[in-house]
């Protein structure tokens, strides 16, 4: 019973994380039209990054607006919808093992196939899933 409400425990983060992802998507979107819309009704403003020393005034920033909701808002979504489930996957491997962990016994993880991989997700699943 234990390891069903851990995993439904995770389900439920899991769930919570995808939607406030979605949301960032979202209200992101509306964010910029927002300020599209204050723009339109004459809204002038300069914005100043203390970080690279770049400043935009609001025509610069709303053209700037339309790559970032085109193509990196939404590649920035998608990153956090892998993490998001990269999460709950390591979350359920690590209460289910926990729960059985005769299930590693006869499992083995050669040094070779180690150094092979560059990040741990496909090196984890080839070695659950090599016999």
């Amino acid at each position: 019973m234990a390891l069903r409400n851990d995993i439904e425990s995770a389900r439920d983060r899991f769930l919570a994380d995808l939607a406030e992802a979605y949301d960032y998507y979202g209200h992101t979107k509306t964010a910029w039209q927002i300020v599209r819309q204050e723009v339109d009704h004459g809204l002038t403003f300069t914005v100043h990054n203390s970080l690279t020393g770049s400043n935009v005034n609001e025509t610069e920033l709303l053209n700037l607006s339309r790559r970032y909701m085109a193509r990196e808002l939404a590649s920035a979504t998608l990153q956090q919808f892998v993490a998001v489930f990269e999460s709950f996957l390591y979350e359920v491997m690590r209460v289910w093992l926990l729960s059985y962990p005769e299930s590693l016994s006869s499992r083995q993880l050669n040094g070779r196939i180690f150094f092979r991989f560059p990040t741990k997700p496909p090196l984890l699943m080839r070695w659950l899933t090599k016999n």
